[in-house]
């Protein structure tokens, strides 16, 4: 029987977009391991008194989990040897575990654990298949990270370069690549000249139990709830922010006083929150910032909204609020960008999916959906079920991971 070991720096038993990316690989990992088909692992790191879903990581007691905690002094040391995550200074503690473990196969979550990478291939024997995810052009996401850092945006230029060093790394001693979408794919390996192995496995929210949004929604009539999820401290996500603060007087103008936007997520940034004190009292009771919700507070704000919002215009990768969108039986109106990795979902633009590129087609979009709501003539949350059953399918990324494993 394969034994096979996942390393990630992202909580997987946490709420974020780190902890979503996880979940491709774990949850069918967890499920082959309970059909018998492989022994798995998983080293993972966390912040101290991290917020855990504790009924998720449940759900994983019989998996054989090693914690590292993260240490305050963690971030600054990784700066000072060129580690782009932290989770690298741990690199020998890592491969001791590797040794104890005798894994054949390794998957690590990201590019940036490239020491981590060569430590592995380098220190340890047993002839072993590493497996690198990509969730990102880890390159063009440091581009867009140091936008409202203050100070700290002098720190770019080394985390340019310790982020390139790490995915050169990746690149070089992975044995196959993940990757969550086709153009990404295609980026990554032309920029560092690489002919290896790969396939495309996009992000998993959950299996297939659906939320009941009914029981909650009655206690929500009375107001169309706008919600737009992300940390907050990630500029695309701060820029998306001031886009809904921007367009208070348009919504208001199509709704009356009937509405509210709720902008949820880690860490809101000073200067969000600064934008946010900018505007007059009248504005600001349309808005509701709530700053580093609990999965549970999470899952209550998405089921007791009736309309998901993504006004995101930069930023690499796949972004999670589609999927978090579709699985909470939401109508998405987004940015073309946001929808990035989606495309298989065209077919559903103007019926579930509302794509817009301007403030303009933003607020007709939200007059068409607001008009469908109104008059009951779509049932979004039956169409947003059926889109993720047919695109986001778990047997389908069970089989996937299954014949990645078998290569």
């Amino acid at each position: 029987m394969k034994k096979v070991l996942y390393i990630t720096s992202a909580n997987p038993f946490g709420v974020y977009g780190g902890a979503i990316g996880t979940r491709k690989f774990i949850l069918p990992l967890c499920d082959l391991m309970k059909r018998g088909e492989i022994d798995f692992y998983i080293i993972y790191m966390k912040n101290h008194n991290e917020v855990e879903d504790e009924r998720l990581k449940e759900s994983f007691r019989s998996v054989q989990i090693f914690e590292i905690v993260k240490r305050k002094s963690d971030k600054i040391i990784s700066r000072i040897f060129l580690y782009p995550d932290p989770l690298n200074i741990y690199n020998r503690k890592i491969v001791k575990l590797v040794n104890k473990i005798q894994p054949d196969i390794i998957i690590i979550q990201s590019s940036r654990l490239g020491k981590i990478a060569l430590s592995i291939k380098k220190k340890y024997n047993k002839n072993s298949r590493l497996i690198v995810n990509f969730d990102n052009f880890e390159l063009e996401f440091v581009e867009v990270f140091f936008k409202y850092k203050g100070l700290l945006s002098l720190l770019k230029p080394v985390e340019l370069l310790s982020v390139y060093l790490s995915e050169r790394s990746s690149i070089k001693f992975g044995d196959f690549f993940v990757f969550l979408h086709r153009e990404e794919a295609d980026k990554i390996l032309s920029f560092y000249k690489s002919s290896k192995q790969w396939e495309i496995i996009p992000f998993l929210y959950q299996k297939c139990e659906f939320p009941n949004r009914k029981t909650i929604q009655n206690l929500f009539n009375k107001t169309v709830n706008l919600i737009f999820t992300g940390r907050l401290d990630f500029s695309p996500n701060i820029d998306a922010a001031i886009f809904l603060f921007d367009s208070i007087e348009d919504i208001t103008e199509l709704l009356g006083e009937n509405y509210r936007i709720i902008i949820a997520g880690a860490n809101p940034n000073r200067y969000l929150i600064k934008r946010y004190f900018r505007l007059d009292p009248y504005q600001r009771k349309f808005i509701e910032i709530v700053p580093n919700p609990s999965p549970e507070e999470m899952k209550k704000l998405l089921i007791s909204s009736h309309i998901y919002v993504s006004p995101v215009f930069s930023g690499p990768g796949m972004k999670t609020k589609v999927i978090e969108a579709l699985w909470h039986g939401l109508p998405i109106i987004a940015s073309h960008l946001s929808l990035r990795g989606y495309e298989r979902l065209s077919k559903y633009y103007g019926k579930l999916i509302f794509p817009f590129s301007s403030k303009q087609e933003f607020i007709d979009n939200l007059k068409s959906v607001i008009k469908l709501l109104n008059n009951k003539q779509a049932n979004f949350e039956t169409l947003a079920q059926n889109a993720y059953l047919e695109f986001f399918s778990y047997s389908e990324f069970l089989d996937k991971v299954r014949k990645i494993l078998s290569r």
